[in-house]
Parts: structure tokens; C-alpha cells; sequence
């Protein structure tokens, strides 16, 4: 073998680098997402019944509080977080996939 033949650990390192994620909150989807009044303009525009998102939100918190105080009985503070961490994640990452896919055609002039 040639002692000056470049090495696949040295060139790995720099092909295996990744950039950075923004961590996903529920402000970027906010960011993302069209308020209120622009998605009741978007569903007038294209004839679709308004969507009542004040009732969404009510009962999505609602289930969430209610998940968390028949746990907490049964879980320590650690196991709790993890596993509300990972009930909201599961809200919070389709919203901002579906937003951002979504951002482009949304924007207004």
C-alpha cells in the first residue's frame, strides 16, 4: 500500500458534516403559518368551510392538560416532560411541514 494514498477517515468527517436545524418551536410555526384572518380569507377565496382554529386550540390544550395530570400520578417529572415533549412534537412538526410547504403560495403582495 502507498503510505501517501489519502485516508477514507480523514475525508469522512467533512462529507458527514450537516448543517445546522433550526429547532423547531411553536413561534417558527407561527411565523409559518397565515393568522386567522388571512386563512378564513383563504378558504372564502376558495370556497371551503372556515375552520373554527379557537376550537381546535381549546381542545387540543385541553387533551394535552388533561393527558398530563392522569399521568402525573404514574410518572416522575422527567418521564412526564419527555413524554408531553413528545405528545407536543407530534402537534407542533406536521404544522410547520404543512405551513412551510405552504409559505410560498401563501404570501401575500
Amino acid at each position: 500500500m502507498a503510505k501517501n494514498a489519502p485516508s477514507s477517515q480523514t475525508q469522512a468527517p467533512a462529507a458527514r458534516r450537516q448543517a445546522v436545524r433550526q429547532a423547531i418551536t411553536l413561534e417558527v410555526v407561527r411565523a409559518l403559518t397565515p393568522s386567522e384572518i388571512k386563512a378564513e380569507q383563504m378558504s372564502t377565496t376558495f370556497g371551503l368551510d372556515p375552520v373554527d382554529v379557537a376550537a381546535i386550540r381549546e381542545g387540543t390544550e385541553e387533551h394535552v392538560v388533561r393527558i398530563g395530570n392522569e399521568l402525573r400520578d404514574n410518572l416522575n417529572d422527567k418521564a412526564l416532560a419527555i413524554f408531553l415533549q413528545r405528545i407536543v412534537s407530534a402537534f407542533v412538526t406536521p404544522a410547520r411541514r404543512a405551513a412551510a410547504s405552504m409559505a410560498p403560495r401563501c404570501r401575500m403582495p
